[in-house]
């Protein structure tokens, strides 16, 4: 069985209401190998660092999809860490690379989280979530990539208004990549703030 079936599969027993979410960090933080990378600019990889200044103005974003219970769920997000517009940005056909003053490494993580509601009355909530996550970082400036793997764990509050919930999650999440300019473990934490329909 693959993981996506064995997914599809607890999805299945733990419920079917669907449920979906999308925010924002009101505040992050990396700790780590990956802390050094995020606000590297393209040029580091023509060895032109010296000229362009560390990139600034990023932001991180969640957004996840689940299904389950009043009580239990199980959710698979993806995390964007630190990013701009000039993160998603083409190699130019004319200079045949990336900006060299758009970010170099473009750091990713998904997560599957088991969530329990231990909180639930009629306008407010609060949830709990564990599981397993997978980390991507692609450098810009060569295409080369690493995958790494970790654990997340958070604690969400939220104020409900029928199926609409505003909520704010305060979360960590450690990751080890094994080689790689990324070498070494990650800790990453956060306070997402967002909707979600459930």
């Amino acid at each position: 069985m693959s993981r996506w079936s064995a997914a599809l599969l607890v999805l299945g027993v733990v419920g079917c209401t669907p449920y979906m979410s999308a925010g924002y960090d009101a505040h992050s933080s990396i700790k780590g190998p990956i802390s050094n990378m995020v606000t590297q600019p393209a040029a580091t990889a023509r060895n032109e660092q010296a000229t362009v200044a560390p990139i600034e103005d990023t932001h991180s974003y969640s957004f996840a999809v689940g299904g389950g219970g009043k009580r239990i769920g199980l959710e698979v997000g993806a995390h964007l860490h630190d990013v701009k517009g000039a993160s998603f940005s083409l190699p130019s056909v004319s200079e045949m690379g990336v900006d060299p003053t758009s970010p170099r490494y473009l750091f990713a993580t998904t997560s599957v989280d088991f969530r329990f509601r231990w909180i639930l009355t009629r306008f407010f909530v609060s949830d709990m979530h564990i599981g397993p996550a997978g980390g991507f970082v692609l450098d810009r400036g060569t295409a080369d990539y690493e995958l790494g793997k970790g654990f997340r764990v958070g604690l969400t509050v939220g104020a409900r208004l029928g199926i609409l919930n505003a909520f704010a999650d305060l979360y960590t999440t450690d990751m080890s990549f094994s080689e790689g300019p990324a070498k070494g473990i990650s800790s990453l934490t956060g306070l997402t703030l967002g909707f979600s329909l459930r």
